[in-house]
């Protein structure tokens, strides 16, 4: 789930199984959580671009799986 703030993009990650820990994702963006459900901030004013920014980081991630 991505939200936009006025002061920052707000990501919030759940997954269904362990085989992928979202801790590790949102650790990447500064973030963190448990392995099933983590959670970041970006400080971008820009939603497109935090989207971009996150789903290539996911393709990267899951191109090395």
């Amino acid at each position: 789930l991505i939200k936009e703030r006025k002061e920052a993009i707000s990501v919030s990650i759940r997954t269904t199984t362990s085989a992928v820990d979202a801790s590790k994702i949102a650790e990447h963006f500064g973030g963190g959580g448990h392995v099933r459900a983590a959670g970041f901030t970006m400080k971008k004013a820009n939603l497109l671009d935090a989207q971009h920014e996150i789903i290539n980081y996911l393709r990267n991630l899951q191109s090395e799986r």
